[in-house]
């Protein structure tokens, strides 16, 4: 098992090394590196459930300067355009794609999944999105259809009027492949995710899908 700060260390050189692929150049001002930053980042996701004052402890302790959190808070919030240049090197390093859907729009939690349907930005042309049997939907399979050329293949029910035995059986394969991955994405998500506002949860939400698909890396390169 290695410790936290040897953890700590690799990811730090993973960004670092990121960052310098992307001809990324840090404010020769700041005390803190762009990469020191976004370790903070991905440390408050692996280990801290999102707390951020904890990462931003551990950090300092290690690295012996010293940051505030609005401070902090700041300089990431300067990072949120290289995020998916980071994010998509990252994938090719790994040589395995999983997707990471930008949504624009969030819903509450009250509200039908189909209306989430609806807002999501889909760049989908000429492909199949699975979905579960909340996204029974006719009118949307048939839009998607005919305007983008996109086959929503939902579960339905037995007495639907589209109901297929056979195709049920392929889109309920494809459907768990799609659940378990879900699932192994948000093994480190804690039961609740503190944000004060929607930016800042958004924020959260990727920075835990980037400190996974590190995580992976380190597993991928190590073993």
């Amino acid at each position: 098992m290695h410790s936290q700060i040897e953890e700590a260390i690799v990811i730090y050189c993973i960004i670092d090394d990121v960052l310098k692929a992307l001809k990324h150049k840090d404010d020769i001002r700041a005390i803190f590196s762009d990469a020191e930053i976004l370790l903070i980042a991905i440390i408050a996701m692996l280990y801290y459930g999102g707390n951020c004052t904890k990462a931003i402890k551990f950090c300092m302790d290690l690295l012996k300067k010293k940051i505030s959190l609005s401070r902090f808070i700041r300089r990431l919030k300067r990072l949120d355009n290289l995020y998916f240049s980071i994010f998509n090197l990252v994938i090719k390093l790994i040589k395995q794609k999983i997707p990471l859907s930008q949504v624009e729009d969030f819903i509450e939690a009250s509200k039908n999944d189909v209306i989430g349907l609806y807002l999501l930005p889909l760049n989908l042309e000429g492909k199949i999105l699975y979905g579960d049997r909340a996204y029974n939907d006719y009118f949307a399979e048939d839009a998607l259809k005919e305007c983008d050329n996109v086959k929503l293949k939902v579960i339905r029910k037995k007495n639907s009027k589209r109901f297929d035995y056979y195709k049920q059986r392929l889109v309920a394969y494809f459907r768990k492949t799609v659940e378990t991955a879900g699932s192994i994405l948000t093994t480190n998500f804690p039961k609740k995710i503190h944000a004060v506002t929607l930016d800042g949860f958004i924020r959260k939400i990727y920075y835990f899908v980037l400190s996974f698909n590190i995580t992976y890396l380190i597993k991928l390169t190590y073993n």
